[in-house]
């Protein structure tokens, strides 16, 4: 999935591209009826052939469309004679459209308007998943394992985002004084993982410019973590989901 940040920053290069580019948006949703036993591959060849366009790369976009495991919605291709060949699978509708000349991106430039960065903080029992939303698709990318007994953290990247998380690895106590104590540790130790994944929270926040975040998880986990947020990231919780645990 491209990262919106990234994929504006692609837009700009192409958009400044010198001229001529063929732009081709296809539509391959595979839920149309008009897209059944890959018609979308004859509207393809004939947009081409209308267009005028060097016989190279509209072979070598056809080949690419031949080929595809369709899994997506929308594929995206900017080529030119230089070299250039870009495409993107997105998981948005878009209109086909086929473009010799100019670079042709304002559909791009709409849709990542349309399809602002959501990021949602994910509670169960165990852990804190970060998840990004972006260009119709969600993902998570990275993870940190918190021992709530030890109280440290260690992280293992994977993509860029962050999976917070905290589990037992020990039986609890039982008995009176014993247990009061050892609620009393834990308590502390969650309240400072839930610091803490609101930190890294706020971090990737600023970092991808997400602006709106959802909480999502049991009612009382999800307090208590959006207590933990720091304040600026407070004000950017536009929705909770109280689901259960697991």
């Amino acid at each position: 999935m491209e990262r919106a940040r990234t994929f504006r920053q692609r837009i700009d290069s192409i958009a400044d591209h010198p001229e001529p580019v063929l732009s081709v948006y296809l539509n391959v949703n595979p839920v149309h009826p008009e897209n059944q036993g890959q018609a979308y591959l004859l509207r393809l060849k004939d947009a081409l052939k209308q267009l005028g366009a060097p016989m190279a790369l509209a072979e070598r976009i056809r080949q690419l469309v031949e080929l595809e495991r369709v899994e997506y919605r929308t594929l995206v291709v900017f080529a030119a004679l230089d070299g250039l060949f870009e495409a993107y699978r997105l998981q948005v509708d878009l209109p086909d459209a086929f473009r010799w000349g100019e670079p042709y991106v304002t559909p791009l430039v709409i849709i990542l308007d349309e399809y602002r960065l959501y990021g949602v903080a994910l509670l169960d029992a165990e852990k804190v998943r970060f998840l990004v939303t972006s260009l119709g698709k969600i993902e998570e990318a990275a993870a940190a394992q918190l021992d709530p007994w030890a109280g440290e953290a260690s992280i293992t990247r994977t993509a860029g985002w962050q999976d917070v998380s905290t589990s037992p690895s020990t039986p609890a106590p039982r008995g009176g004084a014993v247990t009061d104590d050892f609620a009393d540790r834990i308590g502390a130790h969650m309240h400072h993982f839930y610091k803490e994944a609101g930190e890294s929270v706020r971090r990737l926040a600023f970092q991808e410019g997400i602006g709106r975040l959802i909480l999502a998880g049991p009612h009382d986990r999800v307090a208590e973590f959006r207590h933990a947020l720091p304040h600026e990231l407070q004000d950017r919780v536009v929705a909770e989901a109280h689901i259960p645990t697991n």
